[in-house]
């Protein structure tokens, strides 16, 4: 089954795991938005829903980031969203200090209730989202939670490249 990605801030560069995986996987889709610098939850919302709309799910999601955050936003929001699973890496903390200013609108994680199977994959010293607050969302959301260890934010400045712990993480969980 092809998969859904859903990059974070700024989108993913060329290099960056997530765009590696995708252009190995030419069935899936990769959301794309307007503005990538300054995103704003509802536009983003929107995005989903008219790309689920134009290709109707359940698909099994593979998010970096503020991709995660929009699976959970996307819940909060009528209009019929389905996911079969979400691998989540590097969730960030939206009520973080760190969390970049430039985004607008994206509503706490713990404000929703995950129906389907969740992987979270947290890095022990991600600046956006702290081990700890992946635990602690892990438990609401019922999710499987991954130690990487310390991988930053789990991205190209990681220096991960195709990353495949990643990739075997991920093929692991979406074949159940």
């Amino acid at each position: 089954m092809p998969s859904l990605y859903l990059a974070g801030y700024g989108n993913s560069e060329p290099l960056h795991w997530q765009t590696l995986w995708r252009k190995a996987d030419p069935d899936s889709l990769w959301l794309d938005h307007r503005s990538w610098e300054r995103p704003e939850a509802d536009e983003w919302v929107g995005d989903l829903a008219r790309a689920l709309g134009d290709h109707p799910g359940p698909w099994d999601v593979v998010a970096h980031s503020l991709g995660c955050l929009l699976v959970s936003d996307a819940l909060l929001r009528p209009g019929g969203v389905r996911f079969r699973r979400a691998f989540l890496v590097a969730v960030p903390n939206p009520t973080s200090p760190d969390f970049p200013e430039a985004i607008r609108g994206f509503t706490d994680p713990f404000q929703v209730k995950l129906s389907f199977p969740t992987l979270i994959v947290a890095s022990r010293n991600d600046p956006y989202g702290s081990f700890a607050f992946s635990e602690r969302l892990a438990g609401h959301w019922g999710s499987r939670l991954v130690d990487v260890g310390e991988k930053g934010h789990i991205n190209l400045a990681s220096g991960l490249g195709a990353w495949d712990e990643g990739r075997r993480l991920r093929d692991g969980f979406l074949s159940g």
